[in-house]
């Protein structure tokens, strides 16, 4: 059951990753104003991916304290 949820996960990531990023670079809106990668045009996915991954990290501290 957890495999097949998993499966799932995956699927529905993988069907709304491409039209996502697209929308994410599609306006550019920090190339050139930002330093780093961050003004190379692709700050907001990016940005994006580091949020993802923060709270998708969360949920290990969540399970830790207790509150999950």
């Amino acid at each position: 059951m957890v495999f097949g949820w998993l499966c799932v996960g995956r699927g529905v990531g993988n069907v709304i990753s491409g039209p996502l990023s697209e929308s994410l670079l599609k306006g550019m809106p920090w190339q050139g104003l930002a330093s780093a990668g961050y003004g190379s045009g692709y700050g907001s996915l990016i940005v994006y991916t580091g949020v993802t991954g923060l709270l998708s990290g969360t949920s290990f501290v969540w399970k830790r304290v207790g509150i999950l």
